[in-house]
């Protein structure tokens, strides 16, 4: 019965597998290798499985788990009570992989720390269809999941090994602190565009750095992680595990989907095209039937829906989750923060900023926020706080006041928002996430009134001018826009003014420093109150 096997177990034989594809990862991939003669040498591209997988997902102990959701990505099957499955690949899978169930986690993938070992690699099987094992190792988890701490991280989008060291140094660094202070189980996502060029070696450094977080860390898909050497996403999927996969915590079910659906081939490069695959929409239909509806479900994806109906199955997708209890989104690829609700739906999406902000090249994105993430407190089916956290700031630092008269940057390129001396302007980082806010103004300790949103193509251009002016970057890729921006005019211009904005949780947040011209600590970095280690 054995020799009717490809043995594939990965309680037993990861750690010998692991090493062997991160070493055969290594010898064959690289910027300089053509995508199609990557994918040939891992053994992937171009071959299919026809086989029919078989296996057992046990605990710690060796006790079998039943009910656990078992895919190749476009089918779904659950563990029986000896905790068995049996399922038929698809012809064109590259992994089988689990739904990690609620109360349980995975060890990390050998030689890469944390990063969770949900999946296991396809073995073509040479010449007719045969038969393939793999097992699944599941931990039990010591503390409650009911109240869990949620890290989103925006495009860490490192470009070379100098900005690695910068996200590791930096963000991973900072994640750590926040991570001992939550006292609650965590969980970490990246939200696509893991790396800035898409090649094999970049992904593997970028897994062993968030490997070190401690906690498991799941990654998506962004176009950066497609584009320049394999538009298919095969070399992504080959460091990184599935395109699309869920798991879940609590009473949180997570779904990742690769939305960007296609690319075209132009003459200064290809454009992509957001949307979801048919097979992904099948997939889904699939994972979401083993799911009560008393489920919240977090859906999370790389580029904005922001009810683009356009979008390919973008309303086959939000009408699959829309039934159930509690709907949210999340998402990067925009670089900036931006609150939206899906209006059909009644879906919240949150647009984070990126890790990285303005391409690494300064400690702001283009909208004004510092490089950073955000975190959430997850109960139950519910999100009860969820803020934004500055890499190397504390997080009551939510926001940075303006003068409306100021000019910023240089000769070669100023900024200002021409308005008088008594007009005060705050951008309030997170403003908008997570329901209503309120952003007041004191003067001399008086509630003075409630501060204006600005139209967001205005744009932080405290930023822009140091960006454009200071820094000479091109002008029209620090040109964001900026969705939390507010102004005031004061009663008396003299005055001593602080402002105090309130998110819809309860938690307040006040700023009394003024941000003036040539004033660019944020940006360089000098004003970093946690610096890395």
């Amino acid at each position: 019965m054995e020799k009717k096997f490809r043995t594939l177990s990965v309680c037993l034989r990861r750690g010998r597998l692991s090493i062997l594809f991160a070493l055969l990862f290594a010898l064959q991939t690289g910027y300089g290798t053509p995508a199609a003669a990557q994918d040939t040498a891992a053994g992937i591209s171009g071959q299919t499985c026809s086989a029919t997988a078989a296996g057992k997902v046990t605990d710690e102990t060796g006790t079998p788990v039943s009910g656990v959701v078992v895919s190749d990505g476009r089918n779904c099957v659950a563990t029986d009570k000896k905790g068995r499955y049996t399922l038929r690949c698809d012809p064109s899978a590259t992994h089988l992989f689990i739904s990690v169930p609620a109360g349980y986690e995975t060890t990390g993938q050998q030689g890469f720390g944390s990063y969770p070992d949900f999946y296991v690699p396809i073995e073509p099987v040479a010449g007719k269809p045969g038969k393939l094992r793999a097992d699944f190792r599941l931990r039990t988890v010591p503390q409650s999941q009911q109240n869990f701490t949620l890290l989103l991280v925006g495009d860490p989008q490192s470009d070379s090994d100098q900005q690695i060291v910068r996200y590791e140094r930096e963000t991973i660094a900072d994640m750590k602190r926040t991570l001992g202070q939550a006292g609650t189980y965590a969980v970490a996502i990246a939200l696509g565009d893991v790396v800035g060029r898409g090649d094999g070696q970049s992904h593997l450094k970028h897994k062993r750095v968030m490997g070190t977080l401690g906690v498991p860390y799941y990654a998506t898909a962004g176009n950066h992680d497609k584009d320049a050497m394999d538009y298919s996403g095969e070399t992504f999927s080959k460091a990184l595990g599935p395109r699309w996969y869920s798991f879940n915590v609590g009473d949180v079910h997570f779904v990742c989907m690769d939305n960007v659906d296609s690319f075209e081939e132009q003459k200064k490069g290809a454009k992509y095209h957001a949307g979801f695959s048919d097979i992904q929409l099948e997939w889904l239909r699939q994972d979401l039937a083993f799911v009560g509806k008393d489920k919240m479900i977090f859906l999370y994806y790389h580029i904005p829906e922001r009810d683009h109906t356009s979008h390919r199955n973008h309303d086959a997708v939000f009408s699959l989750i829309a039934p159930y209890e509690n709907t949210v989104t999340a998402c990067g690829h925009t670089h900036f923060f931006q609150p939206y609700m899906e209006t059909e739906y009644g879906t919240s999406e949150y647009i984070m900023g990126a890790a990285c902000g303005y391409f690494w090249r300064s400690h702001c994105a283009g909208d004004g926020v510092p490089n950073g993430y955000s975190v959430m407190t997850v109960s139950g089916t519910e999100i009860t706080d969820a803020y934004f956290k500055g890499t190397g700031h504390s997080r009551d630092y939510q926001l940075r006041l303006y003068r409306g008269d100021d000019i910023f940057g240089s000769e070669r390129a100023s900024y200002t928002y021409g308005m008088g001396s008594d007009v005060i302007l705050a951008n309030v980082f997170f403003a908008g996430m997570g329901g209503k806010w309120k952003i007041e103004v004191f003067e001399d300790g008086e509630l003075s009134g409630e501060m204006e949103k600005m139209d967001p193509s205005i744009g932080d251009l405290w930023i822009r001018g140091y960006h454009t002016g200071v820094k000479s970057f091109p002008k029209k890729s620090a040109s964001a826009p900026c969705h939390h921006l507010f102004s005031y005019k004061l009663k008396n211009p003299d005055a001593k003014v602080v402002v105090r904005a309130t998110d819809p949780f309860g938690n307040t947040y006040t700023q009394n420093r003024i941000t003036r011209a040539g004033d660019y600590g944020d940006a360089t970095g000098e004003f970093l109150q946690c610096p890395a280690d």
